[in-house]
């Protein structure tokens, strides 16, 4: 769990973007990225930890843990911290981390409008808990700067002739690298530290990896190949309702955990694999968030189960996203329903499109979890008119797997397309089913 403390105090020492100042209620919302998750790689600000030092010099880190904290008032405008006022931050080491963890650690933070992290005080270590006084508030780094060495290598499938396989996610440590066409990847790691390399089911088709490397010496490259084993194979075919042939999502699990998540083809047939002799879960999501489930028991060999036609025919309902435009003095609430969000990037981006009629109501945010997100885009089709956003924040409350909801809020302030009107917008909610990504 993360932790703020000191916080309280400073309320009433906020400003508003406007330089004004603020009294108020105050909504603080604020996330824990942790390197202990498997995933934190994707969930990394600007996907990789390269980062500047006081000094200018470039290194890579190897990081503690991240917060993600914004102040907002009550009706969504960011504030901040005054001239002279600090909040302290306290960091919690994971358990693997705690043997080692230095008594005291530099400070990082992510630079947006650079893409980069940059060095900014230290943290204390305090038990098992790094602490840390701040000025302001953005996605804050507990990492050791550390030099670099290379990895590189190939992903082959021995279960096709040694077939290259491409869009492969490969983790090196705190590290992730995606393979080309080709199924080549390189990755930078830090030197003088062996890591883990993996390849979790979620993103091989259900056939996992890992690999134990030995630290490398700075400036060195070391070549890390993979051959994907056999395995027992599940394959079918969508029917959709709609006539046209769309992209659908397949999610395996064993034990309530998803252990494999593929998308069917141009013809909307699929290839999954799963362990031999076990009971897995299959759910199937069709494009307009139609779910279907079938349990199937895996042979004891590695051969295939065609599980035929699953037909995708009845969508879920979601509930409506609700908002208000205010315009000058008049104030209209919106109701859409039918909500979707695509994961474009897996390790970094989020689309949302929400519609009714003609109205249209489009959210893209730099994430795929929870969280504050201020450069956001938001563009709202309303009465013939296009409204882009100039200053807007969304809030993520929840960001559940494929076929699952996203949901939060938004609040800013829109301009219209080629003109000067300006639009408010303030949420109550915005709800869409994740459908890709």
């Amino acid at each position: 769990m993360l932790m703020l403390h000191g916080m309280f105090g400073f309320y009433r020492h906020s400003t508003p973007a406007d330089g004004s100042a603020y009294s108020g209620d105050v909504h603080l919302s604020a996330a824990h990225i942790d390197p202990a998750d498997p995933e934190f790689s994707l969930k990394i600000p600007g996907g990789d930890l390269s980062a500047v030092r006081t000094d200018n010099s470039t290194v890579t880190l190897y990081s503690y843990g991240m917060l993600d904290v914004e102040m907002t008032t009550a009706d969504g405008q960011p504030l901040k911290l005054k001239t002279g006022k600090q909040a302290q931050l306290r960091f919690p080491v994971a358990n693997s981390q705690r043997t080692g963890a230095p008594a005291s650690i530099p400070m990082w933070h992510f630079d947006e409008a650079k893409g980069i992290w940059k060095e900014e005080g230290s943290a204390t270590l305090n038990g098992t808990v790094y602490e840390a006084s701040v000025s302001h508030f953005s996605t804050w780094n507990v990492d050791v700067p550390a030099k670099m060495a290379t990895v590189k290598g190939k992903v082959t499938d021995a279960c096709a002739n040694n077939a290259p396989v491409k869009g492969m996610m490969v983790y090196l440590g705190q590290t992730a690298a995606v393979t080309d066409d080709e199924g080549n990847y390189t990755a930078r790691v830090v030197a003088g530290m062996a890591f883990e390399l993996s390849i979790g089911g979620r993103f091989s088709d259900g056939r996992t990896f890992s690999r134990n490397v030995p630290a490398l010496n700075e400036g060195t490259t070391s070549t890390q190949d993979v051959s994907f084993a056999c395995a027992p194979t599940l394959e079918g075919r969508f029917t959709l309702c709609s006539a046209a042939t769309q992209l659908s999502h397949i999610r395996l699990e064993k034990d309530n955990k998803v252990i494999a998540a593929v998308f069917s083809d141009a013809q909307n047939r699929f290839r999954v694999f799963a362990p031999q002799g076990q009971t897995v879960n299959l759910t199937a999501f069709g494009p307009d968030g139609a779910v279907a489930t079938r349990m199937v028991v895996m042979p004891n060999s590695n051969t295939v189960t065609d599980l035929g036609q699953i037909e995708l025919c009845a969508p879920t309902p979601v509930a409506a996203t609700e908002f208000t435009v205010k315009q000058g003095t008049q104030e209209t609430p919106l109701k859409l329903e039918g909500g979707r969000a695509q994961s474009v990037n897996s390790a970094s981006t989020t689309d949302c499109s929400i519609s009714a009629g003609q109205t249209t109501l489009s959210l893209k945010f730099g994430g795929v979890a929870t969280g504050v997100y201020q450069n956001s885009l938001v563009v709202l089709n309303l009465n013939g008119k296009t409204y882009i956003s100039d200053k807007i924040q969304i809030t993520v409350t929840k960001y559940g797997v494929m076929g699952e909801l996203v949901e939060g809020t938004f609040s800013g302030e829109l301009t219209l397309s080629g003109g000067t009107e300006k639009v408010e917008i303030k949420s109550r909610k915005f709800i869409v089913r994740r459908i890709l990504g």
